[in-house]
This record gives C-alpha cells, structure tokens and sequence, in this order.
C-alpha cells in the first residue's frame, strides 16, 4: 500500500472516529438515556461503556503509532476550505476559552438567578477538570514530544477539553447545541493535527478522555436532581394509607 494511500486512510480514520463520537454521545446524554437514573449521587460513575471507549482509543492510538505521518497528515489537513474550522476549534478547545467561559456562566447565572445557567457551569467546570486532572498526569509522566519538537504531547488538552464540554452543552443546551459542541470538538482535534501540536493519535485518545469526563459530569447532575427534585407538594398512595409531603 503507497504512502499516500496510508496518508488519506490516516486522515478518514481520524474524521470517522472523532465524528461517530457525536452520535454516541447524543444518545448517551438524551433524557431518554439518563430518566433512570438511580436517587444516589455517584463520585466517579465509571462504566463499562466508558471503559470500552477508553480501551478502544487507545488500541486505534497504537495502530495510528504505526502508520501516522505527522508532515503528510497535516497537508493533508491544510486545506483553504478547513482553515476558518480549524482555527475556531483550535481557540475553542483552549483550556482558558472553556474556563473562562463557565466562569462567565457562574457570574451571569448568579446575578439573574438562572439556575439552568448555573448548573451548566458546574457541569462544565466539573467536566474540565475530570479531564484535566488524567491528562496532566499522563502528559507529565510520558512527555511524548511533539511533532513540532515540543514537550508533553500525550494525549492533548486540548482535545480533551472540548470534547468534555461537549456532553455537557448537550444535557443542558438540547440536541441542536449538543451536535453543534461535537462538530466543534472534532475540529478542535482536527486542528491540533494540523498546527503539528499533537498526532493523531494524541488527539483520539484525549477525545476519549474528554468524553468520559464529560459524560461522568452528566451522570452525577441527574443523579443529584433524582435525589433532590427541589421544591413542591407530593403525594403517594401506599398500602396503608395517603402521605403527603411539602418540600421548600
């Protein structure tokens, strides 16, 4: 098989993978998804899908190892069509764009007493740091280099990062904003590869990373709301009788 073939195969591997994310993640976070949640509220609700997406980054990562060609798959990528895309998800996927961002949501939220503002910032910084937390310790320990030659390559930050705010927007923001955050994500890895800040297999793997702290961050909000549904008047029937109960 040529190079070039490789070089485009690379290229399709990377658009297809980081894409299917958007469809998965749409149905893990949908109200239908998650109206049964347990009434307990989690610490770290890791599941078996999670670990399998965990698990499966990293066996593609390894096999990218193998044929990846960081110049030709950045030339690939550098196309007149992409460039606008490719910048913004660069900008978006900064950790002080998405930090900032939430704590611009908090001030906002509890200025006007929003609360659907104030829980998708605590998600949202909830999320982040889920995923900054692993991928510091990982970019720390390994120091993989660049492909431009600088440090701490493995997995990027900033894949991880905006592919944690994704689920997030999606829980909070509905279907239309969710598929709007995944496009913007996969652009966000998109262009790592391409400035030669990341290989491809970094950003895959920090796709992953950032998805499942995204999805945790999710899980612990419908787990906290079944647990605490707020205020209001409720009613059962029970065998003995009729209780009622008034929450403030």
């Amino acid at each position: 098989m040529s190079k070039r073939v490789l070089r485009h195969l690379a290229v399709l591997l990377l658009l297809t993978g980081t894409c299917a994310s958007v469809a998965l993640c749409q149905t893990l976070v949908s109200p239908e998804a998650t109206a049964a949640a347990p009434p307990s509220i989690p610490l770290f609700d890791l599941r078996d899908d999670d670990l399998f997406l965990l698990a499966g980054s990293g066996l593609v990562a390894v096999i990218f190892k193998q044929i990846e060609d960081d110049e030709e798959l950045s030339e690939s990528l550098d196309q007149p069509y992409l460039d606008s895309y490719l910048d913004a998800g660069n900008t978006y996927g900064s950790g002080t764009t998405l930090g900032s961002a939430a704590v611009i949501m908090m001030g906002i939220g509890r200025l006007t007493s929003d609360s659907r503002l104030a829980d998708t910032e605590d998600d949202l910084l909830r999320a982040l740091v889920t995923a900054w937390v692993p991928v510091w310790s990982v970019k720390l320990a390994l120091d993989v280099r660049r492909p431009n030659g600088g440090p701490y390559s493995f997995p990027s930050g900033h894949t991880a990062t905006a592919f944690a705010a994704a689920p997030v927007f999606s829980y909070h923001g509905g279907r239309f904003v969710g598929i709007l955050a995944h496009g913007v994500a996969v652009g966000t890895a998109l262009g790592r590869v391409e400035d030669n800040m990341h290989h491809a297999s970094d950003v895959l793997v920090g796709a992953a990373i950032g998805l499942i702290a995204g999805r945790l961050a999710v899980r612990a909000r419908t787990a906290r709301t079944a647990a605490d549904p707020g205020g209001g008047l409720t009613v059962s029937v029970a065998p003995g009788g009729i209780a009622c109960r008034l929450r403030f």
